[in-house]
């Protein structure tokens, strides 16, 4: 279950879709939490790395909000548009005031899940975006360019 976390051999045999699908089945299993998964748009040759890392920001995702939300639902969509891929991860928890998540950036326990996962999304030159308000959840939004053409335009800004 460990290696399978790190690396689903799946993402490779069955692809993305399918791997998050199986993997919050899972979780909805054994936390009893409520989570929606939703995708829109196909796109059929997403590189290793992109499937890796949307995997692992939704692992962490998810986990945080099991962790340290106290939400009833989650929704996680996935929609493939323009050569990009979205990602939006949601939560009705706790939330916290995410101006405090810079500000602890030296305290290893505090936000290093969320910085790690920002630092993914930026080394493929997506862009990554949190919102949270203390009393209405978190809501991550993620977007990574799905092609060459699209990480060059990101280089030239």
């Amino acid at each position: 279950k460990i290696i399978y976390n790190l690396r689903p051999m799946s993402l490779d045999d069955i692809g993305l879709i399918p791997t998050m699908q199986r993997y919050i089945m899972t979780f909805k299993e054994e936390t009893g939490m409520e989570v929606s998964f939703k995708t829109r748009g196909v796109y059929d040759d997403i590189k290793p790395v992109i499937s890796l890392t949307v995997f692992r920001i939704v692992q962490e995702a998810i986990n945080n909000i099991k962790k340290h939300s106290a939400a009833e639902n989650v929704a996680i969509n996935i929609e493939f548009q323009n050569n990009e891929l979205k990602l939006y991860v949601y939560d009705d928890g706790k939330g916290f005031n995410s101006s405090q998540i810079n500000v602890k950036k030296d305290d290893i326990s505090s936000g290093f899940g969320l910085m790690s996962m920002k630092e993914r999304v930026e080394l493929l030159n997506g862009k990554f975006e949190i919102t949270s308000q203390i009393g209405k959840g978190t809501r991550l939004n993620i977007l990574i360019p799905l092609n060459e053409e699209g990480r060059e335009l990101n280089e030239q800004d």
